[in-house]
């Protein structure tokens, strides 16, 4: 693996479990559900993970599960959504140089 894929999916991991971490500490939100966007090959995972987090913490998720690049575009078309997900790292770094993601932590 590339070292620059690497970084990108360091970052993915990071930005889900600051996110989760900061809603399911407690943290205010003004929002009370998190739009996902995930990559498809992982839906049934993912369904049980958010499953036990909206039981755990209250807040529901809203997945839409794609191709990692339908997803991208759709945030970048919409500019909605709090977590990217894609299935292949290679989206996560194309979105990074497009500049198509920010960091925004709500507190």
């Amino acid at each position: 693996m590339k070292s620059v894929t690497k970084i990108a999916v360091t970052v993915v991991l990071l930005l889900i479990i600051t996110t989760l971490g900061l809603v399911y500490f407690g943290f205010q939100r003004k929002e009370t559900t998190l739009r996902v966007f995930f990559g498809a090959a992982a839906e049934e995972p993912w369904k049980e993970i958010i499953s036990e987090f909206e039981k755990k913490t209250g807040i529901k998720v809203e997945a839409v599960f794609g191709g990692s690049g339908t997803l991208l575009s759709q945030i970048e078309i919409s500019k909605m959504g709090d977590i990217y997900a894609p299935g292949s790292p290679d989206y996560m770094v194309k979105a990074l140089k497009k500049g198509s993601l920010i960091l925004r932590i709500s507190v």
